[in-house]
Order: structure tokens, then sequence, then C-alpha cells
């Protein structure tokens, strides 16, 4: 009798050899690591890459690198990782597969899994507005950097790779017609290690991207003005229109971070594109397939964990009621600020 109630509560699920392999795990992280790996699989098996026991850990290497360049985060690696471990029952020893581990360990060095907290919208507007009142020239194109990023879903390399020649602005009459106001060309950057540059770009590829902005329905927050923003920038350019390395980039956003007293939420440049995306999913304005193409996530797996508020929700939670009013203000004042600074140059 036991063993056939324990039959009726597994189910179809009782015929699998794997039934109680399966239950090392929370139903919830059995589903996700299988996921995973069936994520995996496809990816490879479109490359033509085998997955052999002998090949494994060579070709989930190439899998976790594709992550990286895609603009994955360091969870996603690391569930893929275990999830092979799970989904193949090999042994959980740090022996195991040391490629794909030493790869994750190089993942979470360049790229900290802290860095995946999203950057509020609020967050955004305080650290803008306080990059222009306190860092001078170098402020004001950091802060234009981080408003197009967090608008635009760029990682912070895309954006201050981005040069003049890369902006389209309809003036005019062109502008009846409803077409966006500014649209921008993103082109695939070359593979790099961390730095204080992006490297030179290539001009031509099957991955080459259009972002267009002015146009509230494919945007994060529905921030029109940051078309007007680069309409401004665009003819006091020649070049790059931020101006400024990787490194310095950074530092500045991390020294508006602590001035503003924000560092619970543990932010970085590369957060304001996480921010961008749960805020548009959280609010209805984007769904997941908007975000996947305005992102430029070649990955479905990576877009699915901008489903879930609650990392938003609680970064607006470490935030005390001085900063969101503060921040209210902020966003209020930002958009004619970096208009007017930007036409002033």
């Amino acid at each position: 009798m036991l063993g056939q109630r324990r039959i009726a509560v597994a189910g179809a699920a009782a015929l699998s050899d794997r039934y109680l392999a399966d239950r090392r795990v929370s139903a919830l992280t059995a589903a996700n690591y299988n996921s995973a790996y069936r994520s995996f699989v496809r990816w490879a098996t479109t490359r033509h890459f085998k997955v052999t026991a002998n090949t494994l850990d060579r070709t989930l290497r190439k899998f976790l690198l594709f992550l990286f360049f895609d603009g994955g985060a360091a969870y996603d690696a690391r569930v893929v990782l275990h999830g092979t471990i799970f989904a193949r029952e090999l042994p959980k020893a740090a022996t195991t597969l040391p490629l794909a581990r030493a790869t994750l360990a190089g993942f979470n060095s360049v790229v900290p899994e802290m860095a995946r907290d999203p950057m509020p919208t609020e967050a955004k507007d305080l650290i803008c507005s306080d990059l222009l009142a306190n860092d001078g020239p170098s402020g004001f194109i950091a802060a234009g950097a981080l408003a197009t990023s967090f608008d635009g879903f760029f990682r912070p390399s895309e954006v201050l790779s981005l040069e003049s020649s890369d902006l389209q602005v309809l003036r005019g009459r062109r502008r009846v017609i409803g077409l966006p106001s500014v649209s921008v060309l993103v082109r695939p950057l070359l593979p790099y290690d961390a730095g204080d540059a992006p490297p030179p770009r290539t001009k031509s590829g099957e991955h080459d991207e259009t972002v267009v902005f002015g146009r509230s329905a494919g945007t994060a927050g529905g921030e029109e003005w940051i078309a007007r923003f680069l309409a401004a920038l665009k003819p006091k350019r020649r070049g790059k229109l931020f101006p400024i390395n990787l490194n310095l980039y950074k530092v500045l956003v991390k020294q508006s971070v602590r001035r503003l007293q924000l560092s619970a939420l543990m932010l970085t440049p590369h957060s304001a594109r996480h921010g961008a995306a749960s805020t548009a999913y959280a609010t209805g304005r984007l769904g997941l397939r908007d975000i996947q193409k305005r992102g430029r996530w070649k990955s479905p797996a990576s877009v699915r964990v901008y489903e879930k508020s609650a990392k938003l929700t609680r970064q607006l939670a470490r935030m005390s009621t001085e900063q969101l009013a503060a921040a209210r203000n902020a966003a209020t004042t930002l958009p004619n600020n970096l208009i007017g600074r930007a036409s002033a140059l």
C-alpha cells in the first residue's frame, strides 16, 4: 500500500529511473538545473560542438565564455555548470569539469554576482544628478552615459563605444510620420579583457543592432527626453559621444554611490542595464521578448531572470524615505540639466 501511494504521488515521474536522483534538490532547483543544461546542449548542437564525456568540459567552457560576452551574469553561468553536473550525475568534487570551473571563477572575478542587483530608476536619477553637480566635465560625461545606458539597455562598454556617426536624428517634417526621433547603431565589440577602454569595433557583422529612442512604448521608463539629449549632444561631438575610459566611468559612479549613501544597493555601471530590464518588465512596459530584443541578449535564458521583481523591490526597500523624495526631485530636474549642458558645449 505504501508503495502504491508513492507511485500515485510521483505520477508520470515514477516511470523515470532518475526520480529519486532528482529529489536530491528542491523541485524548483531541479527544474532550473535541467533547463540550464538543455539550453547548453541546444547551443552546442546548433554550433556542431560535441557534448560527450570526453568533450563536455571544453564545450561547457566555450558556452560560459559565450554567456560572458553575451552580457549574461555569473549566476547564469553557475547554474549551467551545476546544472550540467546535476543532469549528467557527475561527482560534485572540485576536480569535476576543471576547465569550466576555472572559467566560472574568472567570470565571477570580472563580473561579480553582486553586480546583478538592478539599479532602480530612482537611484539612477540620484546618481546622474550627483555626478552633474560634483564631478565637472567628467561627471557630465558619466551622467550622460549612465542615463543613456539605462534607457537603451547598454552594457558599459557599448555606451562608451558610441560615436557621433552612430546616431541618426530625424528632424522637422520627417518626424511627422511618427518614426522614432533618434536611432543608435550598436556594433559588435571584439572580445577583450576588462581594462580601461573597449577595443575597436568591427564595422560589419550579423549582430549589428539599432536601438531607438524617443518612443515611450519602446523604452524602459518612457523617458523620451533621452532622445532630445542625444540629439543635442550629436552636433557637439566628433568621435566618441562619451569620451571617458571604462575605469574612470566605474570610479565616478562608485564615488557617487558612496556620496549618496547608496552602498547597500551594490550598484555598478552595469547595474543600469539590469535595472532597466527589471523596471520595464515590472511596470508592464515591455515583455520579455521585447526586453531581449532591446537589450540584444541572444539567449532567452539570460532574460528570464527579469520575470521576478523581487530584486528590484528589495533595492527600493534599501532606499530611505529621504532618498526617495530626493529622487523624485532629481527626476524632474535631470532632463533639463543634461540637455542644457549638452546644448551649451
